[in-house]
């Protein structure tokens, strides 16, 4: 965050450390806006994930989808909302399963 601030003109100067990952980042052609970025998406979800990847959505829009995601995860119905698809997720596999023939 401290190398988008100083790359933006809202930080005067870097402390060691953060000068040399922004020459690093510098060096490599990589933003330091976009990585930091990246970095903020790291905990979404796989489904918003692969959709980023796909160029489904972008960076910003899967911000939004994780808030609302996580938000809606945190509250007691939202967690009560998941559960439920998890189970039901899981009987699918079972019964999914159940016609398979099994070798001992």
């Amino acid at each position: 965050m401290r190398c988008v601030k100083y790359q933006v003109k809202q930080a005067k100067d870097l402390k060691k450390d953060e000068s040399q990952v922004y020459d690093l980042l510098w060096k490599n052609n990589m933003n330091p806006k976009t990585v930091y970025e990246w970095l903020l998406l790291e905990d979404v979800p796989p489904h918003l994930k692969a959709q980023l990847v796909q160029s489904k959505i972008s960076m910003e829009t899967a911000r939004h989808q994780y808030v609302q995601w996580k938000r809606m995860s945190n509250t007691r119905a939202g967690k009560e909302i998941m559960e439920e698809m998890q189970n039901t997720i899981r009987r699918l596999r079972w019964k999914s399963q159940e016609g398979l023939p099994t070798q001992y």
